[in-house]
């Protein structure tokens, strides 16, 4: 019982759920003022925040980004794209300044094992968007750490977004004549960069780097609490995208 009372307890002590415990009393007082207006205000958002940071509304959006992406079963390629996710540009790291952020190390780690099976060349782009260093010089380090050669490896530093990746990528695949790209992305992400890809003019094989989805049949108790880490905002941003790269 105390198990379950710290699991309920602490996910309405930290952000998001301690937001929803303050708007949820801030409702209560305001009903006890008799400012029913104001209550139902407070406590609708507060609702409306637990249900956007649980895990079922969660996978409800990402299902619609990544349920259509799986691992390929027989991989084709002869080169590796892996496009930037972020880097903490200033962290001090083992062999130098700057570490991949979260998504990207799921990304660098699976490239790297596909490079492992293939041997094929790794693509790497990602260019400094507010300054520091750029996600390929630091994707090209961690790399060559985990024994990739450098002479596999092929920078594309100058892009600030997966539009720019995509159309830089792409003068470097056809100047090279490379024919069997394999996209490594976040799961989340596969949609949208498949779409701005083709619209470069590529044709690649998705491989996802991690799902949000938890492709579950079935839900705990936890999974309808507020949950702190959430890809919600991450699909959010992920469609807001698809609709504006479908229109220009």
């Amino acid at each position: 019982m105390s198990f379950f009372l710290k699991k309920m307890i602490t996910a309405f002590l930290i952000p998001p759920g301690f937001f929803v415990s303050i708007l949820i009393c801030a409702g209560i007082y305001c009903l006890w003022k008799k400012q029913r207006i104001a209550a139902v205000m407070q406590i609708v958002t507060a609702l409306m925040i637990w249900i956007f940071f649980t895990v079922p509304f969660s996978d409800f959006l990402m299902k619609g980004l990544e349920a259509e992406y799986r691992i390929p079963r027989h991989l084709q390629c002869d080169v590796i794209l892996l496009p930037g996710g972020g880097s903490l540009t200033e962290a001090p790291e083992f062999s130098g300044k700057g570490h991949p952020g979260s998504e990207s190390m799921m990304r660098l780690a699976a490239a790297y094992r596909i490079f492992r099976k293939t041997q094929c060349p790794i693509l790497v782009s990602g260019g400094p968007v507010y300054g520091g260093t750029s996600d390929a010089v630091i994707f090209t380090r961690i790399l060559t750490d985990m024994g990739v050669p450098p002479e596999k490896i092929i920078q594309e530093n100058e892009s600030r977004d997966t539009r720019e990746n995509a159309l830089y990528t792409a003068t470097i695949i056809k100047r090279m004549r490379f024919r069997k790209p394999v996209l490594v992305t976040s799961g989340f992400h596969l949609k949208r960069a498949m779409l701005l890809f083709r619209k470069a003019g590529l044709t690649v094989t998705p491989f996802p780097a991690g799902y949000h989805y938890s492709f579950s049949s079935s839900y705990s108790w936890e999974d309808f609490l507020p949950q702190g880490m959430n890809g919600s905002s991450l699909a959010l941003k992920e469609y807001l995208g698809l609709i504006f790269y479908s229109i220009f």
